[in-house]
């Protein structure tokens, strides 16, 4: 794969966009199914055997539930917790070792505000990505030898 400049990079640097063909591919998987994600990391390396990933980048549209607590249902929560949560860490640990064999690279979760404050009616959504960023901190952290 590719490496994609990140977003300071570019506006840094006077990179001319090429087509999607020729730099960035996306590959789609349900990112609530650990074996989607790996079925996934398995068609990456099908189309590009000799690359070395520098860049792996977890975007995903989880359900936008609003409702009041009292009337979520489990799996309301549990959608969240299983994309957001369980989703980013099946996919890290299949990311990790193609970052590590290509001697570093970046990880990359994208988020959302929710991650940083709760609020009335998002105990569906708030909750799972306060666990990403946690997650996401928590292996930053073990990748970078630092503590908290």
């Amino acid at each position: 794969m590719v490496p994609i400049p990140c977003a300071d990079t570019i506006a840094r640097s006077s990179l001319t966009p090429t087509p999607i063909s020729t730099r960035q591919v996306p590959f789609v998987c349900d990112a609530s199914k650990p074996e989607s994600i790996k079925s996934a990391f398995n068609e990456i390396s099908q189309r590009f055997p000799n690359h070395l990933v520098k860049v792996a980048i977890f975007n995903v549209a989880s359900p936008y539930v609003v409702k009041p607590f009292l009337e979520l249902a489990p799996t309301d929560l549990e959608t969240g917790l299983n994309i957001n949560f369980l989703g980013a860490a099946s996919f890290a640990k299949l990311a990790l070792p193609k970052l590590l064999k290509a001697e570093g690279g970046n990880l990359i979760f994208t988020g959302a505000t929710a991650s940083l404050r709760g609020g009335a009616k998002f105990s569906a959504f708030a909750p799972s990505k306060f666990a990403l960023r946690g997650l996401g901190k928590c292996i930053r952290l073990d990748w970078r030898g630092g503590a908290g």
